[in-house]
This record gives structure tokens, C-alpha cells and sequence, in this order.
């Protein structure tokens, strides 16, 4: 097993436990800190929308999981390192690490609802209450997750490009 063979499953190795590490924290936040509000709150326990909440919590692994498996299969399949600066940057897997960190800590706080934002539409003049409110993450946040997200997907389809390269450089 070679020296960069070796830095590449420790660098799947870290993206996986750190997608792992907040794909638990945001369930465990919520069953021990949101459901004890919402039941101080309600004064009753609806198991069916708990697990609804909890379940909604999970959905950051599903999410990040298929993005770094891709990415992490074309280093495994990259034979040579890519030319070019800007080439080398899209390549590297600090590049990667940051752009899904920062999408999964943002995940992280939307699946927290910490940062939640009531967003009411404006109301007719004869009408005193409001009838459709939705609960939302804050917009700060969903820019937060959305760009490093489709950043990152961007980097797949680079490291793709990059990978199919080194195979056909190194083939002929």
C-alpha cells in the first residue's frame, strides 16, 4: 500500500466519520433538547410526530453520503496528480472538506431548528389572523447549505473530468 493510497482512505475515513459525527448530533439535539421544549409547551407526548422530527434529523446523511462517495471513488481511480493550479485546487481534497463541511454544519442547524423563521404571507384587510405560516430555516442559513452543497457537486463532476484524464494519460 503506497503512501498516497494510505493519505486517501484517511481521507475517507475523516469525510465519513465527520458526516457520521453530525448525522448523530442533530437527532441527539432534538430528543434532548427540542422535544423536551415542545413538551413543556404541548403538555403531551404525539409519538408519531417525534419520530416525524427525528427522522427529518437524518436526512443530512443521505444527502452528503452519495456526493463524497463519488468524489472519494474518482481519488481511489486518479492516478497522477492534475496539472494546473486551478485544475490541482478543484483536485484536492481540502477543497472538498470544506465546501461539504460547511454544507453539513449548516444542515446540522436547520435539522437543529435552531435559526427557524416564521414566514406568514401578508394578510387582506378584512382578515385579522393569519391562516397559512410555514415554519422555515432562516435564508442566511439555506444559502449557507445550498451553495457549498452544489459547490460540492460541482467539485464531483470536476473530480470526474480530472480522474477520467489521469486514466486515459496514463493508459496511452
Amino acid at each position: 500500500m503506497t503512501k498516497s493510497f494510505r493519505q486517501k482512505l484517511l481521507n475517507w475515513f475523516t469525510s465519513i466519520s465527520y458526516l457520521l459525527l453530525f448525522s448523530a448530533l442533530a437527532p441527539a439535539f432534538v430528543w434532548f433538547v427540542t422535544i423536551p421544549r415542545l413538551m413543556e409547551i404541548s403538555g403531551a407526548f404525539d409519538l408519531w410526530w417525534f419520530a416525524g422530527v427525528l427522522g427529518e434529523t437524518l436526512v443530512i446523511y443521505p444527502i452528503f453520503f452519495l456526493p463524497i462517495l463519488f468524489w472519494h471513488l474518482c481519488d481511489f481511480a486518479q492516478r497522477e496528480a492534475a496539472p494546473g493550479k486551478a485544475v490541482n485546487f478543484l483536485s484536492r481534497y481540502r477543497t472538498m472538506a470544506i465546501s461539504t463541511g460547511i454544507a453539513i454544519f449548516a444542515g446540522f442547524l436547520i435539522a437543529t431548528a435552531i435559526f427557524q423563521v416564521t414566514d406568514c404571507p401578508p394578510l387582506p384587510e378584512w382578515m385579522a389572523v393569519p391562516y397559512s405560516c410555514t415554519l422555515r430555516p432562516a435564508r442566511w442559513l439555506q444559502f449557507l447549505f445550498y451553495g457549498p452543497l452544489l459547490f460540492s457537486l460541482f467539485l464531483c463532476m470536476a473530480k470526474l473530468a480530472i480522474t477520467v484524464s489521469s486514466i486515459r494519460k496514463t493508459s496511452e
